[in-house]
């Protein structure tokens, strides 16, 4: 019985959990909306559904999986509505793996007496909370009646009755409406919204160290603050894309810098890289924000970093690090298939004011020893561990698809094009970058955006990643001796 009983949940749980909010959306969504509205302690929500994420592996495809997912699908589809989006909302404190305190998941009931069915086939047993019913296991408990089922997972003792009846009464009151719904009305393969003013409320984070002035104003920031990211898992690539819902205040403060004319790539030397990394930031802003709300963070990183650079802020001032950087980095990594086995070659750039000319002398004289080229002027310290990819004259060339590297505030790329993947010891879940063609990350004070381009461009990202797990877990299988 204990063995059926896991065996549900695990699959019930799988099957809320990965899920497409590509359908439209019912009822449902004021239910969530009016929970979290009523729920000061929701630190994170957002919706996924069923079908359209699993359709995209094409699971079918398989015989094997096809019938062991088929069959337990088909089960439950029978007493929820698969065909509309799951929804979740995730209560603070978030634990330092990231996993939230309690997890809620909602969705549409089909047949409330095919349901319990189902539950009481698995050996659970329904009981009575006032006009709804429930049964719970462990961790686990689900509250039904005609129109929705909500899942809560959550650790310790809990009295599932008593929940059950503040989960229902949370449903019923009016909706929160703005940027909570608009989050909700997103439509995309998995949305995720953080509401940062809850989040903020149940940390247990550093900030509740500092004075109370301060917490106040952060408490005001934090105020109608939300960030969400929206999943899209397309034919030939994936796409994350994150918006930021910031109050006035929040967004006053922020220090990214965005320019289209990617101002540290002109220092980055030549040559055709296989990954980059720009920032480009205001440091006078990023520097009132660390001494407004982090006011040790200065101190503690010098310290971190020895006396040298202890000194160099001395002779900063009040200015701290932004009167020795003047917020401008980049990186890139050069490594060609046919020199696969060699260590790889490296151009960086970091922009020094002029009281960080002598933290730029000592980081001059270091990296003479190992690097070929090294420069400092007055834009800042430049080095190549390779004189030909910083020639004078000579152009950087960013592969196909990272053309955009450089002009936002944050800017990353990988390209794996052309690399022999066997070449590589990869080990588990890193066999998923044999299906990667290349990779950008851009992020600013509105958001930010992560592209993942897969090689096969015709044929879902899913369903690429899905046949590499698959072969790898055969390949496990094979190599297991009897």
């Amino acid at each position: 019985m204990a063995l059926r009983k896991i065996a549900f949940l695990s699959m019930f749980l799988f099957l809320l959990g990965a899920c497409t909010t590509e359908t439209t959306k019912g009822d449902i969504t004021g239910y969530v909306s009016s929970f979290i509205n009523s729920n000061d302690k929701t630190a994170g929500f957002g919706s996924a559904g069923l079908k359209g994420i699993l359709s995209k592996t094409d699971y079918k495809s398989n015989d094997k999986l096809g019938l062991l997912l088929g069959t337990e699908i088909g089960k439950i589809e029978n007493v929820l509505d698969l065909d509309g989006p799951m929804y979740f909302v995730a209560e603070g404190p978030f634990s330092e793996d990231g996993a939230p305190d309690v997890m809620h998941m909602f969705m549409a009931v089909k047949n409330l007496d095919s349901l319990k069915i189902e539950l009481e086939s698995r050996s659970f047993n329904i009981e009575k909370a006032g006009d709804v019913e429930y049964a719970d296991e462990g961790d686990f408990l689900i509250g039904m009646n005609e129109d929705i089922a909500i899942v809560t997972v959550r650790g310790g003792d809990f009295d599932a009755k008593k929940v059950v009846k503040e989960n229902f009464k949370m449903i019923k009151g009016d909706r929160a409406g703005g940027t909570v719904d608009e989050i909700l009305a997103l439509e995309g393969d998995m949305i995720f919204g953080m509401h940062l003013e809850n989040l903020y409320g149940t940390s247990n984070t550093d900030i509740q160290n500092l004075d109370a002035k301060t917490q106040k104003e952060v408490k005001a920031m934090m105020e109608g603050s939300f960030v969400s990211t929206n999943f899209k898992f397309e034919d030939g690539a994936a796409l994350v894309e994150t918006k930021n819902y910031f109050s006035q205040a929040l967004k006053d403060r922020m220090f990214f810098n965005a320019d289209t004319k990617a101002p540290v790539l002109k220092e980055l030397g030549s040559g055709t890289p296989r990954a980059g990394l720009s920032i480009n930031i205001d440091m006078k802003k990023m520097q009132a924000f660390m001494d407004e709300f982090s006011p040790d963070a200065t101190k503690e990183l010098a310290r971190s970093m020895g006396g040298p650079a202890q000194m160099a802020l001395m002779a900063a001032g009040s200015d701290g690090l932004s009167g020795l950087f003047k917020g401008q980095f980049g990186g890139l990594v050069f490594l060609d298939q046919d020199d696969f086995g060699a260590t790889p070659d490296f151009n960086f750039f970091l922009g020094l004011t002029t009281k960080g000319n002598d933290l730029g002398k000592m980081g001059e004289e270091s990296l003479a020893f190992f690097m070929e080229n090294v420069e400092l002027n007055a834009k800042g310290l430049n080095a190549s561990t390779n004189a030909e990819n910083s020639k004078p004259g000579a152009k950087l060339k960013l592969p196909a698809g990272c053309e955009d590297f450089g002009k936002s505030g944050v800017s990353l790329f990988v390209n794996l094009d052309g690399l022999d993947m066997n070449e590589f010891d990869l080990d588990g879940e890193e066999n998923l970058l044999r299906v990667v063609k290349y990779v950008t990350i851009d992020y600013n004070n509105d958001g930010g955006k992560i592209y993942v381009k897969a090689k096969k461009g015709q044929e879902n990202i899913l369903k690429q990643a899905l046949d590499v797990v698959l072969e790898e877990l055969i390949s496990e299988i094979g190599n297991i001796s009897i």
